[in-house]
């Protein structure tokens, strides 16, 4: 008889993203095989605090698993929590921390240095490759170094004045531009500008998320994204099946068509010929590889007249309901919890010994 895996599922968080994590950390919690594992959520609170369940979940749990955490004492830090949480995974034997975050403080690097320090085997990629994804501009600087395709692109330091930024731009990239924040995801805060007043406007949409925005040529073509299974190091990684993405209503695929059900059309596998399938399933394997990626990770791109453009590459993509890296690994003959049981064997690989 296979002895259980004792997972604990870590959602939530302080980002911008934290309600996506909330729902990918519930469907996780539930989707893992109950033969093979036993799962203690962890929910980090908007106010950074850690609140750990009292007990497994049983398979059966009604949503949101009411009752299962213990109230969290105003009076506790974060500090306090953290070092209580980390003292319960150490009670509970914890063989995994199975990481459903998004965005800062959960895919940039940060509880991924936590979990090394305390030696707590965790899913997904490491510190380094973390935080190179995150940064939106670093990481463009290794996907050209690795010859992989992105648009051009400049770097904004938003504490300078907001005149001699749209000047910049101007000069570098022209018009029509996409401004993102250098750090972040879901597609928070990034907008397309078309004019001078635009520009202004999405600068000042992109400071109310972070101090640099990365602004890039608009690249207008056909959205496709590929999710990529396997650590970097071993060599052994697995392309999924591209997803074109037709956002409905929106000039890209922003937070609303990520998240609202009928805002955008997700054709898995895209209908494009086997060529350009074979090339955006080499280009993601390539930034997975490049970026030092582990586990799994998606990497989006915009095909215009049969050339590539890298927008990103994400480290831990949405398992939502309607996220794409399952509906990807669905169309491979790989139902939800059989990926989630591939990311747990992935990360129990790398950590071995």
């Amino acid at each position: 008889m296979t002895t259980q895996k004792r997972i604990a599922v870590v959602y939530g968080g302080a980002s911008s993203e934290a309600a996506v994590s909330e729902k990918s950390g519930d469907r996780v919690a539930r989707a893992l095989p109950r033969d093979r594992y036993s799962v203690l959520p962890v929910r980090i609170a908007g106010d950074a605090r850690w609140d750990v369940g009292v007990r497994f979940v049983e398979p059966d749990e009604p949503a949101e698993f009411p009752g299962i955490f213990e109230p969290s004492p105003e009076t506790r830090t974060p500090a306090e929590s953290v070092a209580r949480a980390l003292s319960r995974f150490a009670e509970s034997g914890i063989d995994v921390a199975f990481v459903a975050l998004h965005g800062i403080g959960g895919e940039d690097g940060t509880i991924q240095g936590l979990f090394e320090t305390a030696r707590i085997p965790y899913t997904g990629s490491g510190v380094a490759a973390s935080a190179l994804a995150m940064d939106k501009w670093r990481s463009r600087g290794v996907f050209a170094g690795a010859d992989i395709p992105i648009a051009r692109g400049i770097l904004l330091d938003l504490r300078s004045t907001t005149p001699s930024a749209i000047e910049s731009v101007v000069a570098v990239i022209g018009f029509p531009c996409v401004v993102k924040p250098r750090w972040g995801g879901s597609s928070v805060g990034i907008s397309i500008a078309s004019s001078r007043e635009d520009l202004a406007r999405s600068l000042r949409t992109a400071a109310a998320n972070a101090e640099d925005v990365v602004v890039e040529e608009h690249v207008s073509g056909r959205e496709l994204t590929c999710g990529v299974i396997g650590n970097a190091r071993s060599g052994s990684l697995r392309a999924l099946p591209v997803t074109e993405i037709r956002p409905v209503g929106s000039d890209f695929f922003d937070y609303r068509a990520k998240y609202t059900l009928g805002a955008a059309e997700e054709l898995t596998p895209a209908p494009i010929d086997d060529e350009a399938a074979r090339q955006m399933k080499d280009i993601a394997v390539r930034a997975h590889r490049a970026l030092g990626c582990d586990g799994f990770s998606r990497t989006d791109a915009i095909l215009r007249d049969e050339q590539f453009h890298v927008l990103e590459t994400n480290t831990i993509p949405g398992l939502t309901d309607n996220s794409l890296l399952p509906q990807q690994a669905a169309a491979a003959g790989l139902s939800f919890p059989a990926l989630l049981d591939e990311i747990v064997r992935l990360a129990l690989e790398r950590f071995a010994g």
